[in-house]
């Protein structure tokens, strides 16, 4: 077993401290953060860069280290979390992480991803499970789920797309 503290946990624009061991479980993780920081278990999502750790594994297994940086995401009733993955061959691969309703529509989601990247909602295509999704309709009607990736494929004026 070996003590050492993880630093930054990041929790929005705040930086914790904590010391833990590596055979420490996320779950025990997050009752050291709730114990410390009054920041309830079930209401934490912790990530590694864009891993959600899950509760079971152990520190060791995701390799966290002295200088990590650990993310926590207070959960919200009602909101989900879903990454767009750009197919854009200049940012292939790279995700951006946008929190939304499940009561809200594929253009509300289009305006988000719009604040973050700047890619005009009108040029945004996106797909997930091999179907191209419609502005007009909610995120549920595809049974959209916290976590999941949606993917984007950049539409350009006349209709056609860049990859």
């Amino acid at each position: 077993m070996v003590k050492f503290m993880i630093s930054p946990i990041l929790f929005g624009d705040i930086t914790l401290q904590l010391e833990i061991c590596s055979d420490d479980t996320i779950h025990q993780l997050k009752q050291k953060i709730e114990s410390k920081f009054n920041i309830n278990t079930d209401d934490q999502e912790l990530f590694l860069g864009e891993k959600k750790l899950e509760d079971i594994r152990t520190v060791n297994y995701y390799k966290i280290f002295t200088d990590e940086k650990v993310r926590i995401v207070r959960k919200a009733e009602g909101f989900m979390q879903v990454y767009i993955v750009s197919a854009l061959t200049a940012q292939a691969g790279k995700s951006t992480t946008i929190i939304l309703k499940k009561s809200d529509t594929v253009l509300e989601l289009k305006k988000k991803y719009f604040e973050k990247s700047l890619i005009p909602v009108e040029e945004q295509t996106l797909i997930i499970n091999n179907h191209q999704l419609e502005n007009d309709k909610l995120l549920s009607e595809y049974e959209i789920k916290d976590g999941m990736k949606i993917y984007l494929v950049r539409r350009l004026r006349g209709g056609f797309y860049l990859v």
